[in-house]
Protein backbone atom coordinates (compact mmCIF):
# COMPACT_ATOMS: atom_id res chain seq x y z
CA UNK A 1 0.00 0.00 0.00
CA UNK A 2 2.78 2.39 0.66
CA UNK A 3 4.82 1.46 -2.44
CA UNK A 4 1.75 2.39 -4.60
CA UNK A 5 1.23 6.11 -2.23
CA UNK A 6 4.64 6.45 -2.77
CA UNK A 7 4.54 6.04 -6.74
CA UNK A 8 1.83 7.80 -7.10
CA UNK A 9 2.79 10.89 -5.43
CA UNK A 10 6.29 10.68 -7.54
CA UNK A 11 4.50 11.12 -10.46
CA UNK A 12 1.88 13.57 -9.36
CA UNK A 13 5.00 15.50 -8.64
CA UNK A 14 6.75 15.12 -11.78
CA UNK A 15 3.95 16.00 -13.75
CA UNK A 16 2.95 19.16 -12.25
CA UNK A 17 6.84 19.68 -12.64
CA UNK A 18 7.27 20.23 -8.78
CA UNK A 19 10.02 17.75 -8.95
CA UNK A 20 12.27 16.11 -10.87
CA UNK A 21 11.25 12.56 -11.95
CA UNK A 22 14.79 11.30 -10.97
CA UNK A 23 15.17 13.10 -7.92
CA UNK A 24 11.08 12.00 -6.86
CA UNK A 25 12.50 7.93 -7.78
CA UNK A 26 15.73 8.67 -5.75
CA UNK A 27 13.72 10.00 -2.94
CA UNK A 28 11.13 6.68 -3.03
CA UNK A 29 13.93 4.51 -3.05
CA UNK A 30 15.38 5.81 0.50
CA UNK A 31 11.79 6.31 1.79
CA UNK A 32 11.31 2.69 0.95
CA UNK A 33 14.32 0.84 2.57
CA UNK A 34 13.92 4.02 5.60
CA UNK A 35 10.47 2.43 6.17
CA UNK A 36 11.60 -1.22 6.03
CA UNK A 37 9.50 -2.15 2.72
CA UNK A 38 12.21 -2.86 0.82
CA UNK A 39 15.81 -4.74 2.71
CA UNK A 40 18.69 -2.97 1.55
CA UNK A 41 20.40 -6.36 0.66
CA UNK A 42 17.10 -6.76 -1.92
CA UNK A 43 17.66 -3.33 -3.34
CA UNK A 44 21.28 -4.10 -3.86
CA UNK A 45 20.16 -7.61 -5.22
CA UNK A 46 17.78 -5.94 -7.52
CA UNK A 47 20.09 -3.15 -9.52
CA UNK A 48 21.80 -4.61 -12.29
CA UNK A 49 25.51 -3.48 -13.27
CA UNK A 50 25.30 -3.75 -16.88
CA UNK A 51 22.62 -1.01 -16.46
CA UNK A 52 24.12 1.01 -14.21
CA UNK A 53 26.96 0.94 -16.27
CA UNK A 54 25.07 1.75 -19.44
CA UNK A 55 23.11 5.00 -17.96
CA UNK A 56 26.91 6.08 -16.42
CA UNK A 57 28.14 5.72 -20.04
CA UNK A 58 25.15 7.58 -21.59
CA UNK A 59 25.38 10.40 -19.31
CA UNK A 60 29.04 10.79 -20.44
CA UNK A 61 28.23 10.99 -24.08
CA UNK A 62 25.79 13.61 -23.62
CA UNK A 63 28.07 15.42 -21.75
CA UNK A 64 30.71 14.92 -24.36
CA UNK A 65 28.06 15.83 -26.96
CA UNK A 66 26.91 19.16 -25.58
CA UNK A 67 30.08 20.30 -25.01
CA UNK A 68 31.10 19.96 -28.84
CA UNK A 69 28.30 20.97 -30.04
CA UNK A 70 27.72 17.93 -31.83
CA UNK A 71 24.43 18.41 -29.78
CA UNK A 72 23.48 21.17 -30.96
CA UNK A 73 24.30 20.42 -34.67
CA UNK A 74 21.72 17.71 -34.51
CA UNK A 75 19.15 19.02 -33.18
CA UNK A 76 18.94 21.54 -35.73
CA UNK A 77 19.61 19.11 -38.55
CA UNK A 78 16.79 17.43 -37.20
CA UNK A 79 14.46 20.65 -36.79
CA UNK A 80 15.51 21.79 -40.76
CA UNK A 81 14.18 18.42 -41.82
CA UNK A 82 10.50 18.89 -39.95
CA UNK A 83 9.73 21.99 -42.52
Amino acid sequence: MLIEKLQATIVVLSATNTLNIDVGALYCCVLLVATGCVEVAEAYRAVDGRVMLAVVFAFGVSSAMETSGVAGLIARKIGACET
